[in-house]
């Protein structure tokens, strides 16, 4: 039951946090669900933001969900600050309506090292995309 309530309390302060951040703001991405070594976020497909030219959602909104997943993932077993180290997406279909889903897990890590995976789903289950990534934990100024 403990652990229960720490969960949703992180879930809480999290979703509080994250609702702050200015480019998540802009893109609509809200989150979801927090547990040991998982994310999920979704995100409103809005027409006039996450478009491309061919009227499917841009691959960049995918990579930039699927990045702020992974990241949020380490922060259930890591409260350290981290930053991207290499990313790896395959784009495997598009959407044009709807509300997508981000699912961010780790895999691996280290000391200072975390491998993450990610699938963006929409709301059928169609897998849109897939990527794999390393997040280095940074040192702060008072380090």
């Amino acid at each position: 039951m403990e652990q229960e309530h720490t969960w949703s309390e992180l879930l809480r302060e999290t979703k509080e946090k994250y609702d702050q951040v200015p480019y998540w703001k802009h893109l609509g991405v809200k989150v979801e669900s927090i547990s040991q070594h998982e994310a999920v976020v979704s995100l409103e497909v809005n027409p006039a933001i996450h478009m491309n030219s061919h009227s499917t959602v841009h691959g960049g909104v995918y990579a930039s969900i699927l990045d702020n997943v992974m990241g949020l993932a380490i922060k259930t077993v890591d409260r350290d600050p981290v930053v991207t180290a290499q990313m790896s997406i395959h784009f495997l279909s598009g959407a044009s309506e709807g509300t997508i889903k981000a699912y961010g897990k780790v895999i691996h890590r280290t000391g200072r090292t975390f491998t993450t995976q990610a699938e963006v789903k929409n709301q059928d289950g169609t897998l849109l995309a897939y990527a794999t990534a390393s997040f280095l934990k940074i040192k702060t100024r008072q380090e």
